[in-house]
Protein backbone atom coordinates (compact mmCIF):
# COMPACT_ATOMS: atom_id res chain seq x y z
CA UNK A 1 0.00 0.00 0.00
CA UNK A 2 1.42 3.65 -1.36
CA UNK A 3 1.47 6.45 1.34
CA UNK A 4 -1.02 7.91 -0.37
CA UNK A 5 -3.53 4.74 0.13
CA UNK A 6 -2.60 4.84 3.58
CA UNK A 7 -3.26 8.17 3.86
CA UNK A 8 -6.79 8.08 2.47
CA UNK A 9 -7.42 4.96 4.62
CA UNK A 10 -6.80 6.73 7.96
CA UNK A 11 -9.29 9.22 6.52
CA UNK A 12 -11.95 7.14 6.05
CA UNK A 13 -11.13 5.64 9.35
CA UNK A 14 -11.77 9.10 11.29
CA UNK A 15 -14.70 9.31 8.91
CA UNK A 16 -16.33 6.27 10.30
CA UNK A 17 -16.21 3.79 7.37
CA UNK A 18 -16.42 0.33 8.59
CA UNK A 19 -15.24 -1.24 5.63
CA UNK A 20 -11.95 1.17 6.24
CA UNK A 21 -11.67 0.45 10.24
CA UNK A 22 -11.64 -3.23 9.15
CA UNK A 23 -8.87 -3.09 6.67
CA UNK A 24 -6.47 -1.14 8.95
CA UNK A 25 -6.98 -3.24 12.44
CA UNK A 26 -6.02 -6.07 9.98
CA UNK A 27 -3.36 -4.20 9.03
CA UNK A 28 -2.11 -3.25 12.56
CA UNK A 29 -2.35 -7.45 13.58
CA UNK A 30 0.24 -7.74 10.90
CA UNK A 31 2.93 -4.49 12.49
CA UNK A 32 5.67 -5.18 15.11
CA UNK A 33 4.23 -3.82 18.42
CA UNK A 34 6.52 -0.39 18.07
CA UNK A 35 3.97 0.28 15.00
CA UNK A 36 0.97 -0.29 17.31
CA UNK A 37 2.19 1.92 19.90
CA UNK A 38 3.12 4.43 17.58
CA UNK A 39 -0.53 4.07 15.96
CA UNK A 40 -2.00 4.47 19.39
CA UNK A 41 0.13 7.61 20.26
CA UNK A 42 -1.61 8.97 17.00
CA UNK A 43 -5.30 8.76 18.05
CA UNK A 44 -4.64 9.54 21.35
CA UNK A 45 -2.68 12.85 20.16
CA UNK A 46 -4.67 14.00 17.31
CA UNK A 47 -3.80 17.18 16.53
CA UNK A 48 -0.40 16.16 16.06
CA UNK A 49 0.78 16.48 12.63
CA UNK A 50 4.43 14.58 13.06
CA UNK A 51 3.09 11.89 14.86
CA UNK A 52 0.71 10.85 11.89
CA UNK A 53 3.04 11.75 9.31
CA UNK A 54 5.31 9.21 10.91
CA UNK A 55 2.49 6.83 11.01
CA UNK A 56 1.45 7.04 7.54
CA UNK A 57 5.48 6.57 6.55
CA UNK A 58 5.65 3.20 8.68
CA UNK A 59 2.57 1.67 7.22
CA UNK A 60 3.26 2.66 3.49
CA UNK A 61 5.25 -0.25 1.91
CA UNK A 62 6.72 2.20 -0.72
CA UNK A 63 10.76 2.32 0.07
CA UNK A 64 11.80 5.65 0.60
CA UNK A 65 13.44 7.62 -1.91
CA UNK A 66 16.35 5.95 -3.69
CA UNK A 67 15.84 6.14 -7.32
CA UNK A 68 17.81 7.98 -9.78
CA UNK A 69 17.45 11.70 -9.16
CA UNK A 70 14.29 13.34 -10.48
CA UNK A 71 14.39 15.94 -13.49
CA UNK A 72 14.44 19.74 -12.32
CA UNK A 73 11.18 21.21 -11.80
CA UNK A 74 10.36 23.31 -14.47
CA UNK A 75 10.90 26.93 -14.11
CA UNK A 76 14.30 26.01 -13.01
CA UNK A 77 15.76 23.66 -15.07
CA UNK A 78 18.96 26.06 -15.88
CA UNK A 79 21.77 26.17 -13.90
CA UNK A 80 24.49 27.96 -14.88
CA UNK A 81 27.02 24.94 -13.36
CA UNK A 82 29.03 24.36 -16.70
CA UNK A 83 26.34 26.32 -19.14
CA UNK A 84 24.29 23.06 -20.13
CA UNK A 85 20.79 22.09 -19.14
CA UNK A 86 20.14 20.56 -15.69
CA UNK A 87 17.92 17.85 -17.25
CA UNK A 88 21.40 16.24 -18.43
CA UNK A 89 21.60 13.08 -15.80
CA UNK A 90 22.95 14.19 -12.38
CA UNK A 91 26.06 11.80 -12.73
CA UNK A 92 27.20 13.35 -15.54
CA UNK A 93 27.37 16.97 -14.87
CA UNK A 94 30.63 18.32 -13.34
CA UNK A 95 30.27 19.25 -9.74
CA UNK A 96 30.84 23.01 -8.81
CA UNK A 97 32.07 23.85 -5.30
CA UNK A 98 29.93 27.16 -5.34
CA UNK A 99 25.86 26.71 -5.36
CA UNK A 100 24.17 29.00 -8.31
CA UNK A 101 23.19 31.70 -7.52
CA UNK A 102 19.61 32.18 -8.89
CA UNK A 103 18.82 29.10 -7.08
CA UNK A 104 19.89 30.28 -3.68
CA UNK A 105 18.12 33.65 -4.24
CA UNK A 106 14.92 31.47 -5.27
CA UNK A 107 15.39 29.18 -1.86
CA UNK A 108 14.65 32.89 0.09
CA UNK A 109 11.90 33.85 -2.49
CA UNK A 110 8.64 34.76 -0.92
CA UNK A 111 6.91 32.83 -3.02
CA UNK A 112 6.76 29.12 -1.74
CA UNK A 113 6.09 27.25 -4.49
CA UNK A 114 9.22 29.09 -5.79
CA UNK A 115 11.47 27.69 -2.77
CA UNK A 116 10.13 24.60 -3.04
CA UNK A 117 11.11 24.03 -6.78
CA UNK A 118 14.36 25.77 -5.56
CA UNK A 119 15.06 23.18 -2.70
CA UNK A 120 14.38 20.51 -5.57
CA UNK A 121 16.58 21.83 -8.09
CA UNK A 122 19.24 22.00 -5.48
CA UNK A 123 19.36 18.05 -4.81
CA UNK A 124 19.17 17.79 -7.92
CA UNK A 125 22.87 19.27 -8.61
CA UNK A 126 24.26 17.31 -6.40
CA UNK A 127 26.34 20.05 -4.65
CA UNK A 128 27.60 19.57 -1.03
CA UNK A 129 27.80 23.31 -1.02
CA UNK A 130 24.45 23.50 -1.09
CA UNK A 131 23.62 21.05 2.25
CA UNK A 132 24.13 24.11 4.67
CA UNK A 133 20.99 26.08 2.73
CA UNK A 134 18.79 23.28 2.56
CA UNK A 135 19.27 22.72 6.36
CA UNK A 136 18.29 25.80 7.42
CA UNK A 137 15.09 25.37 4.84
CA UNK A 138 14.11 22.30 7.07
CA UNK A 139 12.88 25.29 9.60
CA UNK A 140 10.99 26.82 6.48
CA UNK A 141 7.19 26.36 5.71
CA UNK A 142 6.30 22.08 6.03
CA UNK A 143 6.24 22.11 2.46
CA UNK A 144 9.60 23.90 2.15
CA UNK A 145 11.04 22.04 4.78
CA UNK A 146 10.28 18.43 3.03
CA UNK A 147 11.22 19.09 -0.01
CA UNK A 148 14.91 20.17 1.64
CA UNK A 149 14.42 17.34 3.21
CA UNK A 150 14.46 15.08 0.21
CA UNK A 151 16.73 17.13 -1.22
CA UNK A 152 19.49 16.51 1.17
CA UNK A 153 18.90 12.80 0.93
CA UNK A 154 19.56 13.05 -2.95
CA UNK A 155 22.48 14.77 -1.69
CA UNK A 156 23.63 11.80 0.60
CA UNK A 157 26.22 11.64 2.53
CA UNK A 158 27.78 14.42 2.21
CA UNK A 159 25.10 15.68 4.32
CA UNK A 160 25.56 13.82 7.14
CA UNK A 161 27.35 16.04 9.08
CA UNK A 162 24.78 19.25 8.80
CA UNK A 163 22.25 16.73 9.47
CA UNK A 164 23.50 15.46 12.45
CA UNK A 165 24.07 18.67 14.25
CA UNK A 166 20.39 19.29 13.06
CA UNK A 167 19.35 16.94 15.46
CA UNK A 168 20.20 19.34 18.32
CA UNK A 169 17.87 22.08 16.61
CA UNK A 170 15.27 23.93 19.10
CA UNK A 171 12.83 23.21 16.73
CA UNK A 172 10.52 19.88 16.75
CA UNK A 173 9.91 20.35 12.84
CA UNK A 174 13.82 20.26 11.56
CA UNK A 175 15.01 18.10 13.95
CA UNK A 176 11.69 15.43 12.79
CA UNK A 177 13.22 16.00 8.81
CA UNK A 178 17.08 16.04 9.89
CA UNK A 179 16.06 12.03 11.34
CA UNK A 180 14.54 11.36 8.51
CA UNK A 181 16.98 12.90 5.95
CA UNK A 182 19.29 10.66 8.22
CA UNK A 183 17.41 7.40 8.24
CA UNK A 184 17.41 7.61 4.28
CA UNK A 185 20.79 8.15 3.58
CA UNK A 186 21.62 5.48 6.06
CA UNK A 187 25.39 6.97 6.54
CA UNK A 188 26.96 5.37 9.79
CA UNK A 189 28.72 8.42 10.47
CA UNK A 190 25.41 9.49 11.77
CA UNK A 191 24.96 6.56 14.38
CA UNK A 192 26.16 8.39 17.23
CA UNK A 193 24.02 11.25 16.56
CA UNK A 194 21.08 9.26 16.09
CA UNK A 195 21.84 7.48 19.39
CA UNK A 196 21.82 10.89 21.11
CA UNK A 197 17.97 11.22 18.92
CA UNK A 198 16.99 8.43 21.07
CA UNK A 199 16.37 10.49 23.60
CA UNK A 200 14.72 13.51 21.56
CA UNK A 201 11.45 15.08 23.16
CA UNK A 202 9.94 14.13 20.26
CA UNK A 203 8.25 11.36 19.83
CA UNK A 204 8.82 11.16 16.07
CA UNK A 205 12.32 12.15 16.36
CA UNK A 206 13.00 9.00 18.80
CA UNK A 207 10.92 6.73 16.39
CA UNK A 208 12.75 7.89 13.18
CA UNK A 209 16.25 8.06 14.78
CA UNK A 210 15.70 4.43 16.17
CA UNK A 211 14.32 2.98 12.71
CA UNK A 212 17.40 5.25 11.07
CA UNK A 213 19.71 3.03 13.94
CA UNK A 214 17.84 -0.38 13.16
CA UNK A 215 18.73 -0.11 9.37
CA UNK A 216 21.75 0.75 9.75
CA UNK A 217 22.98 -2.76 10.82
CA UNK A 218 25.61 -3.78 12.83
CA UNK A 219 27.49 -1.03 12.48
CA UNK A 220 24.81 0.94 15.39
CA UNK A 221 25.33 -1.58 17.77
CA UNK A 222 28.38 -1.03 19.59
CA UNK A 223 27.51 2.98 20.02
CA UNK A 224 24.00 1.76 21.23
CA UNK A 225 25.14 -0.59 23.67
CA UNK A 226 27.92 1.77 24.77
CA UNK A 227 25.03 4.05 25.36
CA UNK A 228 23.27 1.75 27.43
CA UNK A 229 26.20 0.93 29.51
CA UNK A 230 27.28 4.56 30.06
CA UNK A 231 24.63 6.82 29.90
CA UNK A 232 21.84 7.65 32.80
CA UNK A 233 18.79 4.83 31.48
CA UNK A 234 15.63 6.80 30.37
CA UNK A 235 12.44 5.54 29.38
CA UNK A 236 12.81 7.01 26.38
CA UNK A 237 16.23 5.29 25.54
CA UNK A 238 15.53 2.05 26.57
CA UNK A 239 12.29 1.68 24.23
CA UNK A 240 14.49 3.47 21.72
CA UNK A 241 16.93 0.44 21.96
CA UNK A 242 14.52 -1.95 22.55
CA UNK A 243 13.28 -1.11 19.56
CA UNK A 244 16.66 -0.95 17.21
CA UNK A 245 17.72 -4.53 19.09
CA UNK A 246 14.75 -6.37 18.10
CA UNK A 247 14.78 -5.03 14.83
CA UNK A 248 18.71 -4.91 13.32
CA UNK A 249 19.00 -7.13 11.00
CA UNK A 250 22.35 -9.97 11.55
CA UNK A 251 23.53 -12.52 9.65
CA UNK A 252 24.09 -14.91 12.48
CA UNK A 253 20.82 -16.49 13.97
CA UNK A 254 22.28 -17.17 17.12
CA UNK A 255 23.10 -13.81 17.93
CA UNK A 256 20.11 -12.51 16.47
CA UNK A 257 18.42 -14.47 19.08
CA UNK A 258 20.66 -12.99 21.70
CA UNK A 259 20.22 -9.31 20.63
CA UNK A 260 16.47 -9.96 20.49
CA UNK A 261 16.86 -11.51 24.56
CA UNK A 262 19.08 -8.27 25.40
CA UNK A 263 15.94 -6.47 23.87
CA UNK A 264 12.98 -7.66 26.19
CA UNK A 265 15.80 -7.16 29.33
CA UNK A 266 16.43 -3.41 28.10
CA UNK A 267 12.84 -2.60 27.66
CA UNK A 268 11.37 -5.15 30.82
CA UNK A 269 14.36 -5.81 33.50
CA UNK A 270 15.64 -4.06 36.50
CA UNK A 271 17.60 -0.87 35.40
CA UNK A 272 20.44 -1.30 37.38
CA UNK A 273 20.97 -4.90 35.30
CA UNK A 274 21.08 -3.07 31.98
CA UNK A 275 24.19 -1.27 31.87
CA UNK A 276 26.22 -4.44 32.90
CA UNK A 277 24.29 -6.46 30.15
CA UNK A 278 25.07 -3.96 27.83
CA UNK A 279 28.51 -3.79 28.88
CA UNK A 280 28.98 -7.43 29.11
CA UNK A 281 27.76 -8.21 25.09
CA UNK A 282 30.28 -5.16 23.90
CA UNK A 283 33.48 -7.86 23.85
CA UNK A 284 30.89 -10.33 21.77
CA UNK A 285 30.19 -7.36 18.41
CA UNK A 286 34.12 -6.49 18.72
CA UNK A 287 35.79 -10.33 18.54
CA UNK A 288 32.51 -11.20 16.35
CA UNK A 289 33.29 -12.37 12.32
CA UNK A 290 29.73 -13.33 12.21
CA UNK A 291 28.08 -9.62 11.76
Amino acid sequence: MTREEVNNLLDRVAAGDAAATSTMLHMLTEQDPATQVLFIEAIQNADDADLWEQLILTLADEPPYSGPRRQAPPGLGYHPLDGQAADRPAEERPRSTAVPRDLLEALHSPKRLLRIQAAHALGETGNPAAVEPLVQALGDDRKVAGAAQRALEMIGPAATPALSRALQSGSDQVRWHAARALATIGDPQAVPAQVDALNDPNYGVRWLAAEGLAAEGPAALPPLLEALSTRKLTAWLRQGAAHVLTKVAVPDPLLRDDLRSLAAQVKQGPAAEIPVLAHAFLPRLSNSRRL
